[in-house]
């Protein structure tokens, strides 16, 4: 499985192993997961469906999708995202799509003009031909849904086929428990904290924030009630949790979007017990 991408003036080629993901510029190859990532990719995946898996870019967004069944799924129900530009590394639910192939998406709704529709003439008419195939950002993705023998344009509404569903974007395992005299964060896995406060950077609809604890990097997490955030309303939510590792939630099931900016956790280091 493999994909290339842009890298300055020229190209990577990104293929994943069967064990890992690298990038090779002409003359190395280095993997671009991270140590945590690595582990449980290599963990999750079911080796008697990995051929089944795929390698795609979205460079409408600057990513390489890595797409592969976990353990007990024939097709990919997940993407492993390495995104070039930022190198950072998210993951992605799937479907269970056969294949995701990017292209120019056309809108067939009204999106476009006819023959019948043109008025004019040859020299009063500006513009070039399908201008889409000019820029990248103009493409998008198309899933194969080989089950329901659909094609889906992906990131072109809030919503699932026309039902609300679940979006979420969550980051777990959060050792951080202060700043040192420079002002830099430091971490610490054995002493437990407690989170009080989250101050959220974030625009557009109304969103879900819950706080979570772990007592191992792997563990299951425990998450407070849910919340909701107003972007340009609120600045910030009073939520706790409690434990070794800290993990943090954002969430929506409704035909909304939003965007996470940033944010900040106000941490108090407890014991060691």
């Amino acid at each position: 499985m493999h994909m290339s991408a842009p890298a300055g003036h020229g190209e990577i080629l990104v293929f994943f192993t069967g064990e890992d993901l690298l990038a090779f510029d002409g003359q190395i190859a280095k993997s671009v997961l991270d140590k945590r990532t690595l582990r449980w990719l290599r963990n999750s995946l079911d080796s008697d469906n990995l051929t089944k898996g795929y390698c795609v870019a979205n460079r409408r967004r600057d990513e390489i999708w890595l797409c592969v069944p976990t353990v007990g799924n024939t097709y990919p129900d997940i993407a492993v995202v390495w995104n070039y530009r930022e190198n950072t590394i998210t993951v992605r639910d799937l479907p269970g799509w056969s294949f995701i192939a990017p292209g120019v998406n056309v809108d067939s709704s009204g999106g476009s003009s006819t023959w019948d529709t043109l008025t004019g003439t040859w020299d009063t008419l500006q513009g070039t031909w399908d201008p889409a195939n000019l820029f990248a950002t103009q493409y998008g993705l198309l899933g194969c849904d080989h089950t329901n023998t659909k094609l889906f344009r992906l990131d072109s509404t809030n919503q699932d086929n026309g039902s609300n569903m679940v979006t979420y974007l969550e980051r777990t395992g959060l050792s951080l428990i202060g700043v040192d005299s420079s002002g830099r964060p430091f971490s610490d896995m054995s002493r437990r904290k407690v989170a009080t406060r989250i101050r959220i950077r974030a625009a557009g609809d109304p969103f879900q924030v819950k706080l979570g604890s772990q007592e191992e990097i792997d563990s299951t997490v425990v998450w407070s009630a849910a919340k909701t955030f107003t972007p340009g309303v609120d600045d910030y939510l009073d939520l706790i949790a409690q434990g070794r590792l800290l993990a943090v939630r954002f969430e929506s099931n409704a035909d909304v979007a939003w965007e996470i900016r940033g944010y900040d956790l106000d941490i108090m280091p407890l014991g060691r017990y």
